[in-house]
């Protein structure tokens, strides 16, 4: 069975580490996919420096890529693909080996290329609440390449239903949930690496995209208001970029003369400073599945989330929820967990628990069977 997987990029995002995660299975259990010989990846933007690229290159047939016809010019670049996104016969120029699976492994420009595809089964990928991230506006060219699918794949059930919310004409298609996978071996092994900034005092700890979605302000807010009330003992530490969204947080940061602050940028291997942690926060304002929760909860973390769908559907009550967007109930969050150590360690161990059912097994045993159901129909 040949494999065509079409994605934006391969850095070091959520969607990516899913994607590697059943990689790395496949290459290492006795399946009847091989990576090797079984599965191309076609790029649609290739740079040297994302974290994966050496991955993908050693353990995949093959990594394709458009020709960059126009050198390091990259808004040139970038119109060159949008020409070809516009047409069909480009991509079919492109990409000419036959497979009898192809799957779009993420939302979005991967999709709406493989749905041009002139061969295979086509699979897509929904990593995210769909209806959130689009502010509810239906994208027709969107929503024509969804309905060229044979199966649809969402994260979460919430992610499904998003997806429907703005799409509801793919009741009639084939929508499949497979939760991401837990890659349990790896992270431990990944949390034995040593980090470099020193810990002294309680670290409430953020990891994700600097971006409004994620909901730092409100992170923010939350740390003043504990500030102004003389709370301390404590500091936080944000992993990720976005130059452009930062901006707007160092002002803020500025203006209100807030402190004990680390922005420590993108960080390749974050599990070192998940297991250094006091508690993780996640203060988005949507998610598909957040990764990072999975990965702090294997990590037996206590954990704070918004009251999100997706959290309270793959955490249930191992968690402490504040209101979405609600800096005080946030801030009261942290406090209770700062200062309450029973329920700290509690929320530790329902934490663990918890994320023993999001095994990487069952998640890629599920995803091969749906790629044999449509190579064999």
């Amino acid at each position: 069975m040949n494999i065509l997987i079409c994605n934006l990029g391969i850095g070091g995002g959520g969607a990516e580490r899913v994607l590697i995660d059943f990689i790395q299975y496949w290459d290492t259990q006795q399946t009847l996919i091989n990576p090797k010989t079984n599965i191309d990846l076609f790029l649609i933007e290739k740079k040297k420096q994302d974290a994966y690229l050496p991955f993908v290159q050693e353990h995949l047939h093959k990594v394709l890529t458009f020709p960059h016809i126009f050198g390091k010019v990259r808004f040139l670049n970038k119109f060159w693909k949008r020409r070809v996104l516009n047409n069909p016969a480009l991509i079919n120029h492109f990409i000419t080996k036959t497979y009898d699976v192809v799957i779009g492994f993420l939302e979005g420009i991967s999709s709406i290329y493989i749905s041009q595809l002139k061969s295979g089964k086509k699979i897509s990928y929904i990593h995210t609440s769909l209806y959130e991230i689009r502010n509810g506006i239906r994208d027709e060219r969107e929503a024509k390449a969804y309905m060229a699918m044979d199966c649809i794949i969402c994260v979460s059930h919430y992610a499904k239903d998003s997806l429907l919310r703005l799409y509801p004409e793919l009741e009639s298609k084939r929508i499949e949930v497979i939760y991401n996978p837990l890659n349990k071996n790896m992270l431990l092994q990944k949390t034995q690496e040593r980090i470099e900034i020193p810990k002294d005092k309680f670290v409430f700890l953020q990891v994700g995209r600097i971006t409004y979605q994620k909901g730092l302000a409100t992170f923010l807010k939350a740390h003043k208001i504990l500030q102004d009330k003389g709370v301390g003992g404590y500091e936080i530490w944000l992993l990720g970029e976005g130059k452009r969204y930062k901006n707007e947080l160092d002002l803020f940061i500025k203006t209100n003369g807030l402190k004990n602050i680390k922005f420590l940028g993108f960080v390749k291997n974050p599990y070192p400073y998940i297991k250094a942690c006091d508690c993780k926060i996640l203060s988005s304002h949507f998610e598909g599945c957040p990764m990072v929760l999975l990965e702090s909860a294997a990590l037996g973390k206590a954990i704070i989330s918004s009251d999100i769908p997706t959290s309270k559907e793959i955490l249930s009550s191992s968690a402490l929820y504040f209101k979405n967007q609600d800096a005080k109930d946030l801030s009261e969050c942290m406090q209770k967990i700062l200062c309450d150590s029973e329920l700290r360690n509690n929320l530790q161990s329902q934490a663990l628990k918890q994320s023993e059912q999001f095994d990487l097994t069952k998640s890629a045993k599920a995803l091969e069977t749906i790629l044999y159901d449509l190579a064999m129909s």
